[in-house]
Formats: C-alpha cells, structure tokens, sequence
C-alpha cells in the first residue's frame, strides 16, 4: 500500500471533496455475529465457486490475451480479496466466509525471506519455514471453497541483514533488480515455497491448479523515487547497477568512451570506465535532466525498464524450468515516479509475463502522527466521492493489449465517508472495461472488522466494514454474472518504444491529476494529435500496445459521451454513467439497477424497472435480479443499501488547515475529536425504492448473514410495488408471495 501523500493532488481533488458532515443522528449498531453458513439463508454465493478451486485445470488466459479462462475454457471472472488467516482453526470459516459473499479468488501476501529477528545469523537463503507453512494451509482451505490463490511472497521493505551477505547494503529498496546475491536467495525462498509438497494438499504449489497467478514481488520498482535512496548508498547493488548501464552502453556504443561522448561528455559521479561502470541519474534528474544529462536520462530510462524485465523474464524461466510451475506470472503492481512520463515503461517491463496489475486506492487527504495506518483524535482529514470526481477512481486502467490487467490493492481509505460506492462502482466499471480483478484490502480477521483495535487505535485499512466488504453480495454477483455489458475499446494507443525512453507524452494517462491540455506534446507519429480526456476511462475500455505504431492510434468520438458543460459521463454501452455537478452515479441494466452518490440532493432516480427516492444525504443502493431474470419479471430481488459509517462515540469538527508547508496552501475539512468505540453505528436508511413489476408482493429483510428477520414495509398497486428502504440492515429480499 502507499500512504504518501501528494499535495498538488489534493489540492486539484479538494474543491470536489464534500465537507459537510454527514453522519446522521439516526443510526444503528452493526453487530453481525458469527455466521452459522444455514441452508436458509436467502444468498450464498458460495454455489457461483467451483466445488474445489482448479477441478478444471489451471487458469490460463483467453484467446485474444486480454482476459482469464478457466481450465476448460470457460470465461473466469474474479471478485477479489488481499486476506489473510494465521489461525489455522479460523481458515475452515473464514475461507467460506468469503465465498459466501461472493469472493472466488484470494491474494495471499506474505514474507517468506528469513526473519532476522528470530533469527540473527540467517542467511540470505534460509527461507521462512513458518510463513510458507501457513501458506500451504491458506491455499488449502482456499481451495476447498472454491477460492484460487494469487501469491505475493516479497515486498522489499526494510533492510539487508548482514548475515545475508550484500556489501554495504542497507535498504532493500530495488535490489532484487540487480543484486545477484539477492536474487539468489530468492530463488531458494521460491524452491521452498513452490518445489516443496504441501502437507496439506499432498501436491507442491507448482504443480497446484487452484493458483491463479504468481506475482513475483509487490510495489518495488527502479522508476519509482526509491531508487534515489538506492543510489545514495553505494553499496554491493549499486555497483552491479552501475556495471550493468556500463555493459547497457558498451553494447550500444561500443565503448563506455563512446557512450559518454554521444551524451555530450558530461561526466557524472559514479562514472567509473576503467571498471566498466557508469553513473546513474537520480530520479528527478532522469525524469528532468538538463541539456548536458539528456541523452544519459534517455539510455538510463530505456535501461532501468529493461533491467527489471530481463529480471521478470529470467524468473519465468526459473519458475518454469527449475520448479515447475504452471501458473500466469505477473511481475509486479507498482507505479513510477512519473506517471505521465514512465508508467508505459513501467507497464512494458511488465510485459515480459502474462499478467499486468497495480495498486491503486481512493485515499482522501488524511494527516496525523501515524497517517500510514491509523486514525487519532487530532488528525485532519477530508472526504471524497468518485462520483464527484470521477478521474480519481482507482480502476481508470490503460490496459496492455494481450494481458489480463488485475488491481492487486484498493479501497476507498478510512476515514472517508463515502466507501460505499466502492465495490457497486467497481463492479460495475470493470465490467464495462474489461478488467479482470479487483483486490479488495484487506481481510485478516475471520469475519468482519471492529472500527477500534484492542490496544486503543482505529485502524484506517480494513475492508470488513457495513460500507465494503458489506457492500460485496450485490457487486460480486452482478460482476460475476455478467450483469452489465463489457463496452469497445474507445481509445487504442500504439506506442513506439523510443518515445517510452524520450519520456515523450502518452495519448492518455491514468492519473487523477493528468490534465489533457497541460501535458500536451504527442509524437509526431501519432494518428491522434491531441491527448484524450481522463474521462474516457469512464465510456470504455482504454488499451495500449507496446512496441506498436502510433499511426495505428485511434479514439472514437467521446463528445457525445462526455459532456464537459453538464459534467456528464456516460458509457459506450449506455448502462453507466457519472454526473459529477451533482455527485451522482448510475447503472441501469436488465438484470442490475443502482445509484449512489449525494441521493438526497438529487431527488427521486428514475431508471428502468425502479426508481429509488431516498433522503439520506449520501447513499448507495443496488438492486439486482436473484433468479437471473430482468427486474421487470423477475420473481426474487436482493436490495442492498449502504450509507455511511462512523464508530460509536465518534467525534469530528469542520476545519481549515495548512497541506503544503512550503507555501502555506490550506484546505478545508475536518479534525477529529474522538475515534470512539466498538462497534460500527451505520446511518439508517430513509426513502422508497418502486418497482414496475407486477409479480413482487413482499419484502423481508435479511441481517448480515442473509437470514431472514422479518417483513418490510410494502405495498402493491397499478403493477408498481413499493417498499420502505430498511432502517437497520443492509439486505432485503423482494419477491412474489407464494
């Protein structure tokens, strides 16, 4: 996860955020319970899983490349979850937890290098015996629910033990690129934990179906500005860097002399020709050298993207060849310092695997002592909603041509008001796009998450909340079933490899804070002479091909799609669409309806078979079809309603505060007085959903676990039937009266 904040961001971001405080007098307490898993409860998504997670054979990637199959061919479709189990009593129920609502696929994101705290004088390829032990039982009690695994095993935080045997190493921020020590420890952590067999399953991971993809390490990059500290050390991998960029320009000038009088002869620390080694630019250098530096900053660009993917590609071929393994592979899930200028290179060092990812959240602006992962009274904040800034939602993907693209990390962060867009929203876009999994984080309990930890802090990364993981029965079925269309490619962009190096301007880009008319400047060989509307990623899928010809660059026409003056987006298939002027989100289709966004502004929502009319200031409400059937005949309907949550006893004030010490730059939102207790208090529901349907007759709402627990207000007249929105639960089921 990143937690660093980005002030010119927030500050473009804020002017959408909502600052009213919206968490109404009226709520009630959310206090779930155990799941007893009952034959009578109304949903169970459990039965959408396989029997056993890879009965079929191992997930493989469909024709065109662009997306999963299963191991008949069949097409897979994954709702996600980042969770974790270290009670091996709690993996049984956890695991059919998740599947009840709707999860078939697991992120399994755990660090098996050696531990140097239990273990002072481990070497570098002593692998974690007791992390991957819990691995192999994760996997197993995953499998069982019909759940795949994708398996994260490294993230290179922290620091080189010297036991491990790197020179002069400290952190090990991109070191696995271009240590050789490193990377052979990690390959005997890799023979441990897919080479061994599983006690478990009697089977080595390599040779197990129910893992879908292996992801080789999580959110480390030589593009990112990480490497900046990694060349301020100068230790064992920085030299191996240097000597590869040496060896990078010898092959390409014929000499280190060469090399360095093509660049204009400028000389740079670290430029060592006698030992075939040559400096390296810093990150923000690279990414803005001067005139002396420019042809460096190109070559080191070129070279940093083809380093890492020489390294993707080379443990493929371990992975394959030594151990086995049959599974995708996908490198990585991380982002470079520059979007605009370096997320292509580092999507095509990507490339050298099957599968491309990223982490990527709606993280609002949050500040305290311990803003990386909990919430203190004291802290500012601010809230914010993708439907009044829809640029900022965290699936507005550039999609690789030829490779399933999955977001490996997301969420709407706590504090934020207004997660409970998040997985309709979700659901519903990456439907429309195209893309192929959404990694919910993150799950390390065996059910739902309290608000407050034991020891007194409020942790701001759970998922298990009334508003996300709440919020999953009516998203993962929709998604899952194929509820809403999957939209053409609106914008397919072709890019040449040189203009990666030369950082030059992309067709589009995915960041919030890319603004078309500012970052102008497209190769002259592009078809398309103008960058495209952020927006886009809104109307369709958005691909891109590496190594291609931007000649072959096309957009369909968006004006009839985006309507700046309204602040309208609307999908190319005509089920999705974003008012932003007035916070409003919208999907309409035959078996799926819902809105969410600032409801009670914008007063009753007509759709096609229901129009919703609810007071709540902020609320999102789905409507989807139990018995595969369109809403307007259909015979058994799930409501679900989210609104907004606080603790018990939560306290916060309206406020002003300075974001950039450097120029004073203030924004307004709000401190917290009290993070309160256990448990979650949800704001009640207030309003009115009516269904042109003739044959609904009843309405009954389920608690947390799907069981019934007694009738909803109702009524039937002139082919409508009309129901109360529930005021103390998530859930209810419409149906015809039997």
């Amino acid at each position: 996860m990143n937690s660093t904040t980005i002030v010119p961001l927030i500050l473009t971001i804020c002017g959408a955020m909502s600052f009213a405080p919206l968490q109404a007098a009226e709520s009630w307490a959310f206090t779930p319970g155990d799941d007893a898993f009952a034959a009578e409860a109304v949903l169970d998504l459990r039965a959408l899983n396989e029997p056993i997670a890879g009965e079929k054979g191992f997930i493989a990637r469909s024709k065109d490349g662009n997306d999963f199959v299963l191991g008949d061919g069949s097409p897979a479709r994954f709702w996600a979850m980042n969770a974790s189990c270290k009670k091996p009593e709690d993996m049984a129920y956890e695991a059919h937890f998740l599947a009840k609502r709707g999860v078939n696929l697991v992120r399994v994101f755990a660090d098996v290098r050696p531990d140097p705290k239990a273990n002072p004088a481990a070497k570098i390829g002593d692998a974690n015996r007791g992390t991957i032990d819990n691995i192999w039982r994760w996997v197993a009690a995953l499998k069982h629910e019909g759940i795949y695994s994708l398996i994260t095993p490294y993230w290179a935080t922290g620091d080189a033990p010297a036991s491990w045997g790197i020179r002069g190493q400290g952190s090990l921020w991109g070191v696995l690129f271009s240590d050789r020590t490193m990377q052979d420890g990690f390959k005997e952590w890799m023979r441990v934990l897919y080479g061994e067999k599983n006690p478990y399953t009697g089977v080595p991971l390599s040779q197990e179906p129910a893992i879908a993809v292996i992801l080789l390490q999580n959110e480390d990059s030589l593009l990112f500005w990480t490497i900046g500290g990694f060349l301020a050390q100068k230790g064992q991998p920085y030299d191996e860097l240097r000597a590869g960029f040496g060896a990078f320009a010898t092959t390409r000038h014929g000499s280190i002399a060469k090399a360095l009088e093509a660049w204009g002869g400028s000389a740079l620390d670290g430029d060592d020709a006698e030992h075939g080694m040559i400096g390296l630019l810093g990150p923000w250098n690279m990414m803005n050298p001067n005139p002396a530096e420019h042809g460096r900053a190109i070559e080191q660009v070129e070279f940093m993207a083809t380093t890492m993917r020489d390294f993707n590609a080379g443990m493929e071929t371990f992975l394959r060849k030594e151990l086995g393994c049959k599974q995708l592979i996908n490198a990585a899930n991380w982002r470079p310092a520059d979007a605009v200028k370096l997320f292509d290179s580092e999507r095509w060092a990507y490339g050298a695997n099957q599968v491309t990812a990223v982490n990527r959240y709606l993280a609002p602006y949050h500040h305290g002592p311990n803003e990386g992962w909990a919430l203190e009274p004291g802290d500012h904040f601010a809230n914010q909603s993708c439907t009044l800034e829809p640029t900022a939602l965290p699936l507005n993907c550039k999609q690789p041509a030829g490779s399933p693209f999955v977001v490996t990390e997301t969420g709407w962060v706590l504090p934020d008001l207004y997660q409970a867009e998040a997985p309709l929203m979700a659901a519903a876009y990456c439907s429309l796009t195209g893309l192929d999994a959404v990694f919910w984080l993150g799950h390390d309990d065996r059910s739902w998450h309290e608000p407050i930890w034991p020891w007194g802090k409020m942790f701001k990364w759970p998922v298990g909340t009334p508003t996300t993981l709440g919020q999953f029965p009516a998203a993962a079925l929709l998604y899952r079933k194929g509820y809403a269309k999957t939209g053409e490619v609106v914008v397919h962009e072709e890019r040449a490899l040189d203009d990666l190096w030369n950082m030059r301007t992309p067709l589009i880009a995915e960041e919030a804070g890319y603004d078309p008319n500012r970052d102008a400047g497209l190769p002259a060989a592009s078809s398309v002479k103008t960058t495209v509307d952020p927006l886009a990623f809104l109307v369709g899928r958005v691909e891109v091909v590496y190594g291609g010809d931007p000649a072959k660059n096309r957009v369909i026409d968006l004006s009839k799609l985006i309507d700046p003056a309204k602040k309208t987006v609307t999908s190319v298939t005509g089920e999705e669409r974003i008012d932003h002027a007035t916070g409003l989100f919208t999907l309409d289709t035959p078996k799926a309806q819902a809105a969410a966004g600032m409801l009670g502004k914008v007063g009753p929502v007509k759709l096609h078979d229901i129009t919703i009319s609810c007071a709540n200031p902020y609320a999102a409400i789905s409507v989807v079809a139990l018995d595969d059937r369109p809403l307007h005949d259909s015979a058994k309907i799930l409501v679900q309603v989210g609104t907004t949550i606080r603790p018990t006893g939560w306290k916060e004030h309206e406020d002003e505060f300075e974001v950039d010490e450097k120029t004073h730059q203030k924004m307004k939102g709000f401190t917290i007085d009290a993070i309160g207790a256990n448990p979650w208090q949800v704001e009640k529901a207030i309003g009115t959903i009516a269904f042109a349907n003739a044959t609904l007759s009843k309405a009954t709402a389920l608690d947390a676990n799907m069981m019934r627990t007694g009738a909803i207000e109702g009524k039937a007249a002139n082919g409508v039937f009309t129901m109360t929105l529930p005021a103390d639960t998530m859930y209810v089921v419409v149906e015809k009266q039997r």
